[in-house]
């Protein structure tokens, strides 16, 4: 019997670049963005600059706002943090 190998890449990409991509997919800007989901263009700039985490309510006004649902971002968010930390373990390991 063959052993089921889980992929885990050695990269990751912080949430606020698919927000960024969907901003232009949709032709949004920040400001449009930061008023579609109650929160400030900081806000929003720094989500996409990936200075910011994506909160589970942040995750909700995005999903109230853009229609994306919340457990999307709350995952990618996730799935980002975990990296960083597989990243941050090797470095230390080693």
């Amino acid at each position: 019997m063959t052993e089921l190998v889980e992929w885990k890449p050695d990269w990751s990409v912080h949430p606020g670049e698919t927000l960024r991509e969907t901003l232009q997919e949709r032709g949004l800007t920040q400001l449009a963005c930061a008023t579609l989901i109650g929160r400030t263009p900081q806000v929003v700039n720094q989500i996409i600059n990936g200075k910011k985490s994506i909160t589970a309510d942040t995750a909700l006004d995005l999903e109230h706002g853009l229609g994306i649902s919340a457990e999307f971002w709350v995952r990618l968010q996730a799935d980002y943090d975990l990296s960083v930390a597989r990243q941050r373990r090797a470095r230390t390991s080693t």
